[in-house]
């Protein structure tokens, strides 16, 4: 009997591990072993895929001369201030078109239009408007972004029960009223899901816009470093790319559940019925 209970609360606590991230990570781990042992077996022996061993070293090399930060510095800067300030006009617009049928009416066959050009059919468009500079990156990481916000924004305006419309109606509220207090709550996760996704978004728009056209930047460096053949400074940055990527999705995921517990809980307690 007790062989079973130990037997039983060992399966817990590894079903408990197998559902965290560390077995994520683990699997990580092992390929990057197998990718070093095959390279350094030469198993594999090409140009375009180094030992992870030499990669580490150029990391290295990278991080005490601060060349790679400082234009991940610049990426950043350049993507926060288009992809904040899209968020703040998707969302005014988003809520606008939820709450007021004769502006959907008016702005959707626009935004059906506008919102399926991909952002790379877009960027040579844009040139010819705003040049190479900084404006460009902008603007793109503003276009790559608008659509999703505003368009979650929207779905969770409209996703309002009709009780709480006429619970504000009942208690006399006024329509801004009712919109900052009981629409924008109840949309306010369905917003986040929207920004979530435009924030991996901006960072991808950012970069391919200064693949394309950019003296500076983390894409600029991959184009350079693909120009020149310095493979393992390319491998560098596109692996500090996605890392910044995960560090902002993390980040923006303790966002999410400092701004709406109620919904984190909900989605946890879901997860623990399954």
């Amino acid at each position: 009997m007790a062989a079973s209970e130990e037997y039983q609360a060992g399966r817990r606590r590894f079903l408990q591990f197998a559902e965290t991230r560390w077995i994520g990570w683990g699997l990580v781990v092992i390929l990057v072993g197998l990718w070093e042992f095959a390279t350094a077996a030469n198993w594999i022996s090409i140009p375009a895929l180094p030992r992870p061993t030499a990669i580490a070293e150029r990391a290295w090399l990278e991080l005490t001369r601060g060349t790679l930060l400082k234009e991940s510095a610049t990426t950043l800067r350049l993507m926060f201030i288009g992809y904040g300030t899209s968020a703040v006009i998707a969302i005014a617009i988003g809520v606008l078109i939820g709450r007021l049928r004769v502006a959907w009416a008016l702005l959707e066959p626009l935004t059906e239009l506008i919102r399926p050009i991909p952002i790379s059919a877009a960027v040579p468009i844009l040139i010819l408007f705003l040049g190479i500079d900084d404006g460009l990156k902008i603007t793109a990481v503003f276009w790559g972004s608008f659509f999703p916000i505003m368009m979650n924004t929207y779905a969770g305006i409209r996703a309002v029960p009709p009780t709480l419309k006429d619970t504000g109606r009942t208690f006399g509220v006024s329509t801004l009223k009712a919109t900052l207090l009981i629409a924008l709550p109840y949309a306010l996760p369905s917003i986040l899901v929207g920004m979530r996704i435009a924030l991996s978004l901006s960072l991808i728009v950012s970069v391919f816009s200064e693949m394309i056209a950019g003296n500076s930047g983390i894409g600029y460096v991959i184009v350079q470093s693909q120009q020149t053949l310095s493979v393992d400074r390319l491998y560098v940055a596109i692996i500090l790319l996605a890392s910044i990527g995960y560090l902002l999705n993390t980040l923006f995921l303790r966002l999410e559940a400092t701004v709406t517990p109620w919904h984190v809980a909900n989605i946890q307690a879901a997860d623990n019925g399954k």
